[in-house]
């Protein structure tokens, strides 16, 4: 009879603790609109530099800092958590330095817009994506910003907004961030999950993804703009080497990277949203090359800093 007892008490418990499990995802309604804004920096110092290329390439390959503010509206929404998003940029600021480039753009949607800029002819196709960043940014001021998200907060990115976005893109792998996708079970505070996401590098390493493995949290409940929020603490790993693969590789580049960070993601776990999210990682690279002129492998190390965040409002 006590361990009759014994038993249905444990069981009693175990519903109790499954009860209060939740799965975190995203409900969004069609037709419904809310502000998001967003910030992005990114910056890449190189700690060595082969013989052949100093006094050409810059210390400070890239530092760049983003800023925008857009509003979206719910297009579409499907069985299974599919959900259209489409966002109409109001402002943006980037300033910073590539290569040898200065950066400084500013739009305001309730202001005349400049005309896209046309890359002046005999710039180096190798460079593309790297040195032409106000050109992107321009070229995104013109569209409107689409996103297929699943319920997990993963993107897809529409083919003509990808295009336009190029290096900028990075910003929206993921309405999460660095953390990755939403946990696929249930969880309650106090719970942990791994997740990973793949960040293409800046330029001519784009064809150089690196993995970001997070371990994740739920570390409490905060309130945010009177949403009740889970709120989930990231601590993010980078470790892995290969070789990039396909006609972006020209360069034929070996990769070596290390790195950590860290975020914090406030989810509305009863409305299914996000509240806001921010992260940061620091990478070490090591990338080796064939020497055009013979002999060893040319050697760049980097350091690469990252940080974004995303607030959405209600």
């Amino acid at each position: 009879m006590n361990r009759l007892i014994a038993a249905t008490v444990l069981c009693l418990f175990s519903v109790a603790a499954a009860q209060d499990k939740s799965e975190l995802r995203y409900r969004f309604e069609k037709g419904s609109k809310f502000p998001l804004k967003v910030t992005y920096s990114m910056g890449v110092k190189l700690d060595k530099i082969p013989e052949a290329f100093q006094g050409v390439l810059p210390e400070e390959l890239l530092t760049l800092k983003f800023e925008g503010s857009l509003d979206m509206e719910v297009k579409e929404t499907a069985e299974g958590g599919k959900t259209v998003l489409e966002g109409t940029w109001k402002t943006m600021k980037a300033k910073g330095v590539v290569m040898i480039n200065d950066v400084d753009f500013s739009y305001d949607a309730d202001k005349k817009g400049e005309a896209p800029k046309k890359k002046a002819e005999g710039d180096d196709p190798a460079l593309q994506g790297l040195a032409d960043i106000e050109d992107q940014l321009r070229q995104m001021s013109t569209q409107p910003l689409k996103l297929k998200v699943d319920d997990r907060g993963q993107v897809t990115m529409d083919g003509a907004t990808a295009k336009g976005m190029g290096q900028m893109n990075v910003m929206f792998l993921s309405l999460n961030g660095l953390m990755g996708p939403l946990p696929k079970d249930a969880v309650a505070k106090g719970d942990s999950w791994k997740g990973e996401m793949k960040i293409p590098l800046p330029g001519p390493l784009e064809a150089v993804e690196i993995k970001v493995v997070s371990e994740n949290t739920w570390d409490s409940m905060e309130d945010v703009g009177g949403r009740s929020c889970a709120l989930i603490k990231s601590k993010f790993s980078v470790a892995g080497e290969g070789q990039a693969e396909g006609g972006g590789n020209a360069l034929n580049i070996k990769m070596k990277t290390t790195g950590e960070g860290s975020g914090k993601t406030s989810f509305a776990v009863k409305e299914g949203g996000l509240a806001k999210m921010q992260g940061g990682l620091t990478v070490k690279l090591a990338a080796s090359f064939p020497n055009p002129g013979g002999g060893d492998d040319l050697e760049i190390k980097a350091t690469l800093k990252m940080e974004q965040s995303f607030e959405m409002k209600k």
